[in-house]
């Protein structure tokens, strides 16, 4: 939503923002023979990327439950630059449902272009080895 956007948006000002937004509770279909497996992915290498340039990118986890079944946010500069839906609805002969996919070269390809966005101040942060950020914060908040 607007404010949530608003709010990450003011943060990306200081340090770019990822945001990895799932809820696999959000749905009203059954998911895909191979869904839980790409969920994980995705999990995984929001773990893997927040270890490996926690210094350079703030990492939300966002756990809320709000809409997003799995969603990637990218801010910079303050304001949103791209989202990455992970979710689409399949239509098969006898029912719908919920696929969830790994788009893994377009969400590095995103994570790179947010390192474009770093301040002068992060990157002096990120050569002394300090942070700037939490190594990555878990927005639990209900809505």
């Amino acid at each position: 939503s607007s404010g949530i956007n608003a709010e990450y948006g003011q943060l990306s000002k200081k340090i770019p923002v990822i945001r990895f937004a799932y809820n696999r509770g959000n749905n009203k279909y059954s998911y895909t023979e191979k869904s839980d497996n790409t969920l994980l992915c995705n999990i995984e290498l929001f773990d893997k990327l927040s270890s490996q340039h926690h210094h350079r990118l703030c990492f939300i986890r966002d756990l809320s439950g709000r809409n997003e079944i799995c969603c990637w946010t990218f801010y910079g500069d303050g304001r949103m630059l791209s989202e990455i839906s992970c979710t689409s609805i399949m239509y098969a002969t006898e029912r719908k449902q919920t696929k969830i996919e790994f788009p893994e070269a377009k969400i590095l390809e995103e994570t790179l272009n947010c390192t474009l966005y770093q301040t002068s101040e992060t990157q002096d942060s990120s050569v002394e080895g300090g942070s700037a950020f939490p190594k990555h914060y878990e927005d639990n908040a209900p809505m």
